[in-house]
């Protein structure tokens, strides 16, 4: 689904590192084997790679607790995102490692997603046309 709601901008790789791992995935596993390909010769979509991690504030929260937390920082440029109804409860480690971008409030989750599927509602304008039509073609979250 990534794949397909990223298709449309060049500026935008989507991967399936984590898809093709066996076994247990960890964002610290996903961001060395990045810094492995990308320096073992691996092509780069542009001449140099700038990796950010970028997600939101509820799940930023409990970054902590991830496994090899700490490392993280030293694999991307940790990026919290604003969401509406949480605040931010940044890990001390964290507070001087991570950035935090403002965006406009969109109460949209993924959990959200799957619940409105799940009660038979619709999601249109919520997802990118094309993600819709691949949860609905798979019934995936009914």
């Amino acid at each position: 689904m990534v794949v397909l709601a990223t298709a449309d901008d060049p500026k935008l790789l989507a991967s399936r590192l984590e898809l093709d791992r066996p076994g247990p995935s960890y964002t610290v596993d996903t961001l060395e084997q990045i810094h492995h390909e990308y320096a073992q010769g691996q092509p780069l979509p542009s001449d140099s790679l700038e990796l950010f991690f970028i997600t939101g504030a509820d799940a930023f929260n409990d970054v902590g607790t991830w496994h090899q937390a700490a490392r993280l920082p030293e694999l991307a440029q940790l990026v919290a995102v604003t969401r509406p109804g949480y605040t931010y409860a940044i890990d001390p480690f964290f507070i001087n490692r991570v950035k935090t971008l403002e965006i406009p409030g969109l109460e949209i989750s993924s959990s959200m997603i799957r619940s409105r599927l799940h009660e038979g509602r619709t999601i249109r304008y919520l997802v990118p046309r094309s993600v819709e039509d691949y949860i609905d073609k798979h019934r995936l979250y009914r």
